[in-house]
C-alpha cells in the first residue's frame, strides 16, 4: 500500500536520496512530499527503500535511507479565489488573490508555478523550468502539438 509522506526542507534530502529516522515506515512507492521555504511543494517517489538497523550499527547510523525519483512539481494552493480579467483561468485562480493583495512578486511565482504544472501534466515530463520548456516546445519534438491554428494562444 503507498502512502503519502509529507516533509520539511531537510538537509538529509539530497537531489536523489533521502534519510529519515528509522521509525519512519516508509516502502518503495511511497510517495514524499517536500515543502520549500516558497509554499511550493515537490512530489517525489521512494525506490530502493533501505532500513540501516544492523548489530553493532552505532544507534547515529541507524536511519532509512530511499533513492528519490521527482513526480511533479505543485504550485503553493491559493487561500481565495479571485479572477482577472483576460488570464487564463489556472493563472488566474493561482495568483488572482496573490495580485489583488499587492503581492505581486509571489503572484508571479505563483502563475508560473501553475503553468509549470500544467505543462508537467500534459507533457509527462518532471522536469522544471527551462529544461521543461526546450523538452515540451521543441519544435523538433514537441510534447504539446502546437498547430498554426492555435499558435499565440493558450497551450494550458
Amino acid at each position: 500500500m503507498n502512502c503519502h509522506l509529507s516533509v520539511q526542507q531537510t538537509p538529509l534530502m539530497s537531489a536523489k536520496v533521502a534519510t529519515f529516522p528509522l521509525d519512519t515506515d516508509l516502502e518503495d512507492g511511497d510517495l514524499i512530499e517536500q515543502r520549500l521555504p516558497s509554499g511550493k511543494a515537490k512530489l517525489y517517489r521512494a525506490t530502493r527503500v533501505t532500513y540501516h538497523s544492523q548489530r553493532g550499527l552505532p544507534a547515529s547510523a541507524q536511519r532509512v535511507t530511499a533513492e528519490i525519483e521527482p513526480v511533479m512539481t505543485r504550485p503553493a494552493p491559493a487561500d481565495r479565489r479571485v479572477e482577472i480579467g483576460g488570464m487564463h483561468p489556472t493563472v488566474s485562480q493561482a495568483a488572482g488573490a496573490l495580485f489583488a493583495d499587492g503581492h505581486y512578486s509571489k503572484a508571479v511565482l505563483a502563475a508560473f508555478q501553475a503553468v509549470e504544472l500544467q505543462v508537467q501534466t500534459k507533457s509527462g515530463l518532471t522536469e522544471t523550468g527551462v529544461p521543461l520548456m526546450h523538452r515540451t516546445l521543441n519544435p523538433q519534438s514537441a510534447r504539446i502539438e502546437r498547430s498554426s491554428t492555435n499558435a499565440g494562444r493558450s497551450l494550458i
